[in-house]
């Protein structure tokens, strides 16, 4: 029997998710998508207890189409079973599990950071790798998981054996205070399960670039698969690359069965010669000569870690919490404060938001879909309302709300003639949009319609969100440069492309988190000036030559002199020309 859903309607668009707004299973308040995976959505909600108690959980959802298909429900079902059993720190755990309006809901941990996946790319587009001693700790955090999970016991003592299957960089998640976990155990195989699950596969699962050669002609996964999985990930994020991953499906198998095993000297010079036979052994295509455990070769990782445990888990927060302040502004990423603003937001104010939590994945990235040797069908991008609406915190003082809008995205955008760029007069509260000109040149406008930034891939992934995600892309962008500290630059490094207003107003939107802030901290004068506008003359390589407020007394205010660092610190990425432009910001006063 299922628990009726109370909804709370917020004032947005009728495109909003439906789920948004509702409390499911009783407690979980749904706040806005993450991600959407080939068998459901995934969500980013809260807990709602007595005397205002709240905290972030991720729930995840069985797509709607997918209801009426029972093995679909069975592996969801199967899944929360799994992780029912599971408890371990370095585990994403599940919270609850339950049907709603005939669909089931699992609701899991919520960790604020992001996968490996995503920061692997990062660290590619930046040209750097992975600390050796911090890609070695990661991996003895995985292994220990591992362990824990392939020596767990039923109740009356006999091994349930849990081999996760699915071992790769996007479904390992790290988070700002230096932990690891693994999510996703999905296609997890069991001890002693019953034959039903077994007789249903036909084909291999998984990610192919790290599986065993003997899963491939269909031998049975075993701890020993997953340890060699986890393997690849340590090499991958030491060398920068995945030796077995080819061009092609029939590439890759040839790699992964008749290529010699790739030594770590050969990619990192100054490797040691120990960190090298520890990656030859637990790669080893006979399995009876690798570790034969996670434990035993977390002990060996151990024994070349060259740091303190300790001191390894400063460094790594460290190192997180530093990339992933940059990761956002480069791989076009949901800042983790703005989604930790989101789930603190009044009801009231919730609104559309796009799905966005993992970037777009070069190959390299740790990120391909799982392979079936008969691909599923790629899950379709979705993107539900208006992505530039922020979702914003409950002002304390009084039962007033603040929501922040940055104009020029889903609205009308509305050109004008060149003289009226810098007039200074504060348009209505209406006119929304961007004025884009040209250096030599008339104004031009853009399409009005907004595109998703990002593609979804076809497996479910817990963002930090996420996870998510994860996701694939078919092409991979070339390395580039640090961005400067503060900025967020949207394509560094890559080729110029032409501003128009719906790119520009993009790409300031990844600042909404930012403003968000400054209008929530100052709710008086947010609501004497609920309308301003950004100025803005950008250079060709997207650095901010100059930014203004109109009005521009306003500059003179705490709200505006917040407002102005920020836009000031922006970075457009690189342009075909220099471009003069003003971004509306409306703020909402409730």
């Amino acid at each position: 029997m299922t628990q009726s859903a109370t909804v709370l309607t917020p004032p947005h668009s009728a495109l909003t998710d439906p789920m948004l707004g509702r409390t499911v299973l009783g407690r979980y308040r749904v706040i806005k998508p993450l991600a959407h995976g080939g068998m459901g959505v995934v969500y980013l909600g809260r807990t709602e207890g007595a005397e205002g108690f709240s905290k972030p959980v991720v729930i995840k959802r069985v797509l709607p189409q997918l209801v009426a298909d029972p093995n679909m429900t069975k592996m969801f079902v199967r899944e929360a079973r799994i992780l029912s059993n599971l408890h371990h720190p370095g585990i994403v755990g599940v919270v609850d599990f339950g049907e709603e309006d005939q669909a089931y809901v699992m609701v899991l941990d919520y960790v604020h950071g992001y996968d490996a996946g995503a920061w692997l790319l990062h660290l590619k587009r930046r040209s750097e790798l992975v600390p050796r001693s911090v890609a070695i700790q990661i991996t003895i955090r995985v292994l220990e998981a591992l362990h824990y999970a392939h020596t767990l016991k039923r109740p009356d003592g006999t091994p349930m054996q849990v081999v996760h299957r699915d071992i790769s960089p996007g479904n390992i998640l790290l988070d700002t205070e230096g932990h690891v976990r693994l999510l996703d155990f999905g296609i997890a195989r069991i001890a002693n399960e019953a034959n039903e699950y077994r007789t249903q596969e036909t084909t291999f699962k998984g990610k192919l670039g790290y599986a065993h050669p003997t899963l491939l002609a269909r031998g049975e996964p075993c701890p020993e698969t997953d340890v060699y999985s986890t393997a690849v990930v340590l090499f991958q994020m030491l060398a920068g690359i995945n030796p077995f991953r080819g061009n092609s499906t029939a590439d890759t198998l040839g790699r992964i069965v008749t290529q010699p095993l790739p030594r770590l000297r050969q990619y990192l010079p100054d490797a040691p010669a120990e960190l090298e036979n520890v990656l030859l052994r637990a790669m080893s295509r006979d399995l009876a000569n690798g570790y034969g455990s996670a434990a035993n070769m977390a002990e060996a990782l151990r024994k070349v870690r060259g740091e303190t445990e300790a001191a390894l888990n400063t460094r790594m927060a460290e190192v997180f919490s530093s990339d992933f302040r940059e990761m956002p502004g480069i791989l076009d990423l949901e800042p983790l404060e703005a989604r930790d603003a989101a789930w603190r937001t009044s009801i009231l104010d919730l609104e559309p938001a796009a799905l966005r939590s993992t970037p777009p994945r070069a190959p390299d990235a740790g990120s391909e879909p799982p392979t079936v040797f008969a691909p599923p069908p790629a899950a379709t991008p979705t993107l539900v309302g208006d992505p530039t609406v922020v979702q914003t915190p409950e002002v304390a003082r009084g039962q007033r709300w603040i929501a922040i809008a940055i104009g020029g995205v889903a609205v009308a955008l509305v050109a004008v003639a060149v003289a009226l760029l810098w007039k200074r007069e504060t348009p209505p509260a209406e006119a929304r949009y961007v004025v884009v000109t040209k250096t030599e040149s008339e104004a031009t406008t853009a399409e009005t319609e907004t595109e998703p930034t990002e593609s979804v891939g076809s497996q479910d992934e817990i963002p930090t969100a996420a996870s998510a995600a994860e996701a694939t892309q078919k092409h991979e962008a070339s390395p580039a440069p640090r961005a400067k500290e503060g900025a967020s630059s949207g394509n560094p490094g890559g080729a110029a492309v032409k501003p128009s207003a719906q790119l520009l107003t993009q790409r300031f939107s990844r600042h909404q988190g930012r403003i968000q802030g400054c209008f929530t901290s100052h709710p008086d004068l947010a609501k004497q000036n609920p309308n301003l506008q950004i100025a803005f003359k950008v250079a060709t390589n997207g650095s901010v030559q100059q930014a203004t407020l109109i009005p521009s007394a306003l500059a003179s205010t705490s709200l505006g002199a917040c407002v102005l660092r920020i836009a000031r610190s922006a970075n457009f990425g690189n342009l075909t020309e220099s471009a003069s432009f003003r971004i509306p910001v409306q703020a909402r006063v409730q």
